[in-house]
Parts: C-alpha cells; sequence; structure tokens
C-alpha cells in the first residue's frame, strides 16, 4: 500500500491536491491511503514515528505556525530515512535552487497553480519506482488491485481456505494456494514449515528451542520447524 501525506495548512489547497492523487491512483486501482496535516506538529511527528515506510509526502513550504521544511529534517537526520519522497510546494520558484540544493534529498518542488497536475503525475510515477513497487506481487479482489512490495512480506501462511500475507505495516488474504503463490515471488522466499513461506531477508534471527522467528520489524512468529532447520541455516549463511 502507498500512503500519500499532505502537509498544508489551506484546506482548499489541500482538496485540490487530494482530488489530484484520488484521480491518478484510481486510474491504475493499486492500493492507497491518503493523510492530511495542517503542518509540523504531534501529530504528524507521531504518525512519522509509527510509519512502516512507503510514504510520499506533499508539502507545503508555506505555513505561518511552523517550519514545514523541518519536516524532512526530522525524518532524514531523526529517523535516518533517507528514501521517503518529498515533493514541495511553493508561490513561486525564488526559493527552488536553494531547497534543491539542501542536500535533503527532495524530489521536487512545485509552484502552487490552477495546473499542477502534470506535475503531481510525473512525481507519483517516479515515487513508485523509487519505493521499488515494481517488484511487486500483485492481485485484485473486488475489482481493487492490490500491489504488495515483496520486500515487505515477513512470511506466507495457509489460513484455513485462504492464504495469508503478513507484511511489516499490514496482512492480506486471498484465495490462492501456497504452490500457485510461490511462483510469483522471489528466490528469497523459501519454505520454513509445512503451510509457510518465509522471506529470508527479513529474518534477524531464529529461536530453535522455541521454533520462533525473530523479524527485522521487530515482530515475532512461530512459523518454523525443526525438519526445514538444516536448509534454511544453509540459505542464511549464503545470503
Amino acid at each position: 500500500m502507498i500512503k500519500f501525506v499532505i502537509v498544508n495548512n489551506n484546506i482548499n489547497e489541500r482538496t485540490k491536491i487530494n482530488k489530484i492523487i484520488i484521480s491518478k491512483m484510481m486510474s491504475n486501482k493499486i492500493l492507497f491511503k491518503i493523510h492530511e496535516f495542517d503542518c509540523f506538529n504531534d501529530e504528524l511527528k507521531d504518525y512519522i514515528n509509527k510509519d512502516k515506510g512507503n510514504s510520499i509526502f506533499f508539502v507545503d513550504l508555506n505555513s505561518p505556525s511552523c517550519s514545514n521544511l523541518d519536516i524532512i529534517k526530522y525524518v532524514r537526520y531523526e529517523k535516518n530515512d533517507w528514501v521517503t519522497p518529498f515533493i514541495y510546494f511553493d508561490k513561486s520558484d525564488k526559493y527552488s535552487i536553494q531547497v534543491l540544493k539542501s542536500k535533503l534529498y527532495i524530489l521536487d518542488l512545485i509552484v502552487n497553480s490552477n495546473n499542477m497536475n502534470i506535475s503531481i503525475y510525473e512525481n507519483i510515477d517516479i515515487c513508485i519506482k523509487m519505493l521499488n513497487f515494481e517488484k511487486f506481487y500483485r492481485y485484485t479482489y473486488k475489482n481493487v488491485e492490490y500491489i504488495i512490495n515483496l520486500s515487505s512480506i515477513n512470511y506466507i501462511q495457509r489460513d484455513g481456505r485462504k492464504t495469508k500475507i503478513v507484511t511489516t505495516g499490514e496482512t492480506y488474504y486471498q484465495n490462492i494456494s501456497l504452490t500457485e503463490i510461490k511462483k510469483y515471488l522471489s528466490d528469497n522466499f523459501i519454505v520454513s514449515s509445512k503451510g509457510v513461506i518465509i522471506n529470508k531477508n527479513n529474518i534477524l534471527k531464529i529461536d530453535w528451542n522455541n521454533l520462533k522467528v525473530y523479524f527485522k520489524d521487530g515482530n515475532s512468529f512461530h512459523i518454523v520447524s525443526l525438519s526445514h532447520r538444516k536448509e534454511i541455516e544453509k540459505l542464511l549463511i549464503n545470503s
């Protein structure tokens, strides 16, 4: 899932950007959410601290109550996140050179106008590539196309008649067998126990005494069996 974060104290401008994003995303049916904030306040800081990735920020530089440039400084320096894309808006291009040369990896600075659609569309396309959504697992349910970044998947497990896909941020379900879904996965995914496929790249450590896997995102699950220990340890050593 892609999350769009609009930061602007002008509700009319927020609404305009919101509509442009929806128009773009509905045309390609990628699952998404939009979050809106007035400025860099405690509510936004809490969102950033809890964010699991795949966010795209659209931020207005002109805020009378706070410096919205501090948002990207917080993400880059405090969170040590140099991947999340930032697109800034300004009333003119007077300070565009200074902003883009700030060494904060700002993707673009868009001048506010009635014809922002093309610029926003182009930036969304670039952001999808930056977030590595080209390496994804895609399926459709009730006319909604779900696109899951393969690197975000911790494990996949048979759950009754459905298959559960557990990522770093959310859990998805699909009516598909493990044998079939494995055809669409990369070599990073290996069988860890009966009915479970695990992403070895996301493993932090394995407690074989309790058959528990600890993932890099802080989650842990009992999803390994001793019968697969040699195979898993060999693959982890060679990865």
